[in-house]
């Protein structure tokens, strides 16, 4: 698991959920990002494939207008409970952390794993901790060109992909 990464101080880590498929571009946008931490979060989250399972909603400091390109925002909440109004994109499951990011991340999963419930915790709870602690997560939003496969419907969809 993530505790178990090494520190890397030449280059940023990439987190990924295992049931992601997704292009090679996003990657690379957030590898390339100047921040500690940096998500992809779909701005599309009404039309999402995932409506009527579990999501987490990210809500950031702008919502999604072309004029961004590829300009990260800041995020402000996230969680799978967010009020609607409040949502600007989805987080698929991908994220970039720095030797300083990954550092911090740790020491985050360490504290949360005195929790009792901690085997219950969701990646909800590590970027809400994260927040509250005062880091700056950076957003970049991402319109589709990504696959959450969760089940056959979902394996059908990756043949396509």
């Amino acid at each position: 698991g993530i505790a178990a990464l090494t520190e890397n101080n030449d280059s940023k880590t990439l987190v990924a959920y295992g049931d992601l498929l997704y292009k090679k571009f996003i990657p690379s946008m957030l590898l390339e990002i100047d921040g500690d931490i940096v998500i992809a979060a779909d701005p599309n989250w009404e039309r999402s494939s995932q409506k009527g399972r579990y999501m987490e909603y990210v809500s950031a400091s702008e919502p999604y207008r072309k004029g961004l390109f590829d300009r990260p925002v800041n995020m402000k909440e996230f969680g799978p409970q967010l009020n609607e109004k409040s949502i600007t994109g989805e987080w698929f499951g991908l994220a970039a952390f720095s030797s300083k990011g990954l550092a911090v991340l740790k020491s985050v999963l360490a504290g949360l794993a005195e929790e009792k419930d901690f085997s219950q915790m969701r990646m909800a709870d590590v970027f809400k901790k994260l927040l509250v602690d005062g880091n700056t997560v950076k957003v970049v939003y991402v319109n589709g060109h990504w696959l959450d496969v969760d089940d056959i419907k979902d394996f059908t969809e990756a043949g396509a992909f």
